[in-house]
């Protein structure tokens, strides 16, 4: 019995502190070093990808074309919702 009653206080605390990391990771902003080094990493991180994985290079290139286009939906949407928002 006492065992639950520990178990549950310790989910709460969980749930607690999950909800606590991502408000503050809502509210975390990134400067541009942060953008730019994460841009550094993937792309570090894909050219590692491509030279120990032969075979994802062996893709047609309209394969990486179709991955960028519907990689870059998503920020093209909201880059032109800003610029729109700018204007008014």
């Amino acid at each position: 019995m006492k065992s639950l009653a520990i178990s549950k206080l310790q989910a709460k605390n969980n749930k607690g502190t999950k909800m606590n990391f991502f408000n503050n990771l809502m509210k975390y902003k990134a400067d541009v070093f942060d953008i730019a080094f994460t841009k550094i990493a993937v792309f570090a991180g894909a050219l590692f990808i491509a030279k120990v994985w032969d075979t994802v290079l062996g893709l047609d290139w309209y394969w990486y074309l179709l991955i960028f286009i519907i990689a870059s939906i998503k920020p093209m949407v909201n880059f032109f919702k800003v610029m729109k928002q700018s204007e008014n």
